[in-house]
């Protein structure tokens, strides 16, 4: 458990409010210079291995660092919707200025944000066996163009 929080911490508040992301970096070039099939193979490699990793560090993490805090008595507290719904109120003022300042850049910021909201409603419904099994058998299409 990295800085032992559950030694000075008496309560923890799990609010579901972020998404953690993997990021992946290639060199363009060296892309663009593989085969179509060998692009197709990394591509799919990616979105599995992002799931892993996310899966490892993230989900099988969060349940271990319960069951620690748990252990050293840290008190659990899951708020209410009504709450969740008055904090992410509290959060809009932000993510509109943020919003705004891409969509002066002429980038598709509250389309973005929109997404994260329906994906959000959509994928929080599964578990991560049925998540892993849509990674598998049907991988986000569209993410690389395969010149």
């Amino acid at each position: 458990m990295p800085f032992k929080i559950y030694e000075l911490a008496k309560y923890h508040t799990t609010l579901n409010i972020s998404a953690q992301h993997i990021d992946t970096c290639i060199n363009q070039q060296a892309f663009d210079s593989l085969p179509k099939d060998l692009k197709q193979t990394f591509y799919g490699f990616q979105q599995r291995m992002a799931y892993a990793v996310a899966k490892r560090v993230g989900v099988d993490f969060h349940t271990k660092a319960m069951e620690i805090y748990k252990k050293n008595g840290v008190e659990m507290i899951t708020l209410p919707p009504e709450e969740l719904d008055r904090w992410r109120a509290a959060m809009k003022p932000v993510l509109d200025q943020w919003a705004e300042k891409y969509e002066a850049k002429g980038l598709p910021a509250r389309e973005l944000l929109a997404d994260i909201e329906r994906l959000t409603k959509k994928y929080n419904k599964m578990d991560g066996d049925e998540i892993f099994k849509l990674i598998v058998e049907k991988p986000v299409p569209g993410i690389i163009d395969f010149k």
